[in-house]
């Protein structure tokens, strides 16, 4: 049987309360793999991914396979699966109740399906531990499964050191920190795991200013206060002396560059983030306000790289909410890099970005065209 993407999402709608229960799923269950791996194998030579392998529908499939132990497919679904949408969180709850959590039981089907699973996973660390905490909640009975406690902490550790630089954004940069309340060794996974990755962002900051916001907010579980504030303000001062904003990119500059819509736009960088990062790290570490100001002065460095296009959607915004904090920390606009600054930045947003006013024009006749036709002579006889 041979059937295209569309016919097998037709055939999941007609079938979505039967896959589900047992007695009327199997007739319907092998109909649907074969229809797969031949889809599958189309995709395979077009390249082009069916819109039938994603969403609700797609998951009823995979907790079929589950049901019906067809382990091979369920991994083999995942793997084929429309990678552009994530497998719905009521799936991984669902998935976590067949696991169970008596020890021998749970530890047995966690082999069965770990390797699908892995698969059913999200690619981008913010939406990857939405789906871990669906499946291994820690609150109840979540922390009592060996095997899955161990799966979590595998899988949120691979999803930092996989993750794209790039592709990393403000709320990717929070989940990290919260993922340390998976590990019985926090302070490992946060210094030796995500601080090496948050080291390498900072052509895309994003991810650092939410890293280091959600540390400033409610610290790291697992971690002393203390010890906390040491790691924020290690990372902090790094970034302040080798930050690189001739890279950044606004939203609009982004979708300049990419087609809409592309995992570029996820680390667009905020202007009032940058300005909200100094006043936090201002705040805390106040004897470090040379760090700022080397960093502003960078910034002035910076200014013939940056392009025109990031003034109005990135530096301007920043520029307004900076005043404000110069002012909360007793900062003077009269130190010569703030004035500096702010006369460097208005003069290429006027050269470069407005324009300056024409000059007044005291003739509006306009050169005429060298033919000599006769609609040559109307168009000269209009012009002037």
């Amino acid at each position: 049987m041979s059937l295209n993407g569309e016919t097998i999402k037709e055939d999941l709608v007609l079938q979505k309360q039967d896959i589900t229960h047992p007695d009327s799923m199997i007739t319907v269950f092998y109909g649907l793999v074969e229809a797969c791996q031949d889809a599958w194998a189309e995709q395979s030579e077009t390249g082009t991914v069916s819109r039938a392998f994603s969403g609700i529908l797609y998951s009823d499939l995979l907790r079929a396979a589950v049901q019906l132990e067809e382990f091979e497919f369920f991994e083999e679904a995942a793997k084929n699966r429309n990678m552009t949408e994530n497998v719905p969180l009521a799936f991984f709850t669902w998935l976590r109740q067949w696991v169970g959590c008596e020890h021998n039981e749970s530890a047995s089907r966690m082999n069965q399906i770990r390797a699908g699973l892995r698969h059913c996973l999200p690619s981008f660390f913010e939406d990857r531990f939405a789906a871990i905490q669906a499946f291994a909640p820690l609150e109840g009975s979540g922390r009592k499964c060996a095997a899955i406690s161990q799966f979590a902490e595998r899988e949120l550790t691979s999803g930092v050191y996989d993750s794209n630089p790039s592709h990393l954004c403000r709320s990717d940069g929070l989940a990290m920190v919260k993922s340390a309340r998976y590990f019985d060794d926090a302070r490992f996974f946060i210094s030796e795991c995500v601080a090496q990755r948050i080291f390498t962002c900072y052509n895309d900051p994003e991810v650092v200013f939410g890293f280091l916001f959600q540390i400033q907010q409610d610290g790291i579980q697992g971690i002393p206060q203390e010890d906390a504030a040491i790691i924020c303000h290690s990372i902090a001062a790094d970034f302040l002396s080798r930050a690189t904003p001739e890279e950044w990119r606004s939203r609009p500059a982004i979708e300049a560059l990419f087609k809409k819509g592309s995992p570029e736009e996820r680390s667009a960088v905020n202007g009032e983030h940058i300005a909200e990062f100094l006043s936090a790290f201002l705040e805390a570490n106040p004897e470090d306000e040379e760090l700022v100001l080397d960093f502003l002065a960078n910034l002035i460095e910076t200014l013939p790289g940056l392009h025109a296009r990031e003034l109005p959607g990135l530096w301007i915004p920043f520029l307004a909410a900076l005043t404000h904090i110069l002012a909360s920390n007793d900062i003077p606009f009269t130190e010569p890099v703030c004035q500096n600054l702010y006369s460097t930045f208005i003069t290429k947003l006027v050269d470069e970005f407005v324009g300056h006013e024409p000059p007044e024009v005291s003739d509006y006749v306009r050169p005429g065209v060298s033919g000599g036709c006769y609609y040559c002579v109307e168009v000269n006889a209009f012009l002037v």
